[in-house]
């Protein structure tokens, strides 16, 4: 972690006995990760402050198939992941009783990691199926969770990421020819989507807005960075390196803050490299934050 008053910082939360990545949200001033862990249950960190984090599972004790996915609704904290029956199981926490609730929603099964996020008042999970279907679920207020595929039956080739920027909501894929293919709800309910051209790539895509743009960052099989990029007055998208050529060694990660945005991926030696654009001047910058990351398997 970073910031203008600490720098970098690396601490150890305990529990290394993990698989796949871990995900997190801000909720009520508490900082929550979950990852998964080699006995497939979840693994789940809470902090407040300055205290020292606290580690639960929340009953998730062999279930757990899949990278966790969820978010903070309301005074909720929601969790998502593939079952042992391949079916995407939901957990959340209801500040109101203080209780964890479980569920399976109707869909059939998937493959490889869900990806959750919010969309105004709706929840939303994408997910992959045995066949390259997109697989969507969703559920608002007064409702039970719906199921569909967004009108792709084939051809998805990789875990789903996406994002709400407010008006629509978006999703992004490896499709059968390595190129990042894009879907997204128009705002009107009509679904509609295009091909991002600076493929083909390999591995999973992340995406994530920064300010009325946005980014999806993925890497080449050579070790090059893609990194996607739409705004309103880029459009088409296009697509760049940010100079980061033949070092990246596995999945790049995104991210957007006040006044730059961010990608961060491992590097061969393992240590977590940073390169980020600065609003203000239009420059590029790289540093690295150290550690000694696992390739993800």
């Amino acid at each position: 972690m970073w910031s203008p008053g600490t720098d970098k910082v690396i601490q150890d939360w305990g529990s290394s006995n993990l698989a796949g990545k871990p995900f997190g949200f801000v909720h009520n001033g508490q900082q929550h990760v979950f990852a998964r862990g080699k006995d497939n249950t979840v693994r789940h960190w809470w902090q407040a402050g300055t205290a020292a984090p606290v580690l639960d599972n929340w009953g998730t004790t062999g279930r757990v198939l899949s990278n966790p996915t969820g978010f903070a609704y309301k005074n909720q904290q929601h969790l998502f992941y593939r079952n042992p029956d391949g079916n995407l199981e939901h957990k959340f926490w209801d500040q109101g009783t203080d209780q964890i609730t479980t569920g399976v929603w109707a869909g059939g099964v998937l493959v490889g990691n869900p990806h959750a996020f919010v969309h105004k008042d709706q929840q939303h999970i994408f997910g992959r199926g045995p066949n390259g279907e997109l697989k969507h679920w969703s559920w608002a207020p007064g409702g039970n969770p719906a199921f569909d595929n967004w009108g792709i039956t084939s051809g998805v080739t990789s875990d789903v990421t996406g994002f709400s920027n407010g008006v629509q909501a978006h999703v992004f894929f490896r499709n059968a020819d390595g190129q990042l293919q894009h879907r997204f709800d128009d705002g009107s309910g009509t679904i509609i989507g295009d091909v991002w051209t600076g493929g083909p790539f390999v591995g999973n895509p992340h995406a994530f807005t920064h300010k009325d743009q946005q980014h999806v960052v993925a890497r080449k099989e050579n070790g090059d960075l893609v990194h996607f990029y739409w705004s309103p007055t880029i459009d088409p998208p296009e697509s760049d390196n940010w100079g980061a050529v033949g070092v990246v060694t596995d999945d790049p990660i995104g991210l957007s803050t006040s006044d730059a945005h961010h990608a961060f991926y491992r590097i061969a030696n393992g240590s977590l490299e940073h390169r980020f654009f600065i609003d203000a001047t239009a420059q590029q910058a790289n540093d690295n934050w150290g550690g000694s990351l696992a390739a993800s398997s």
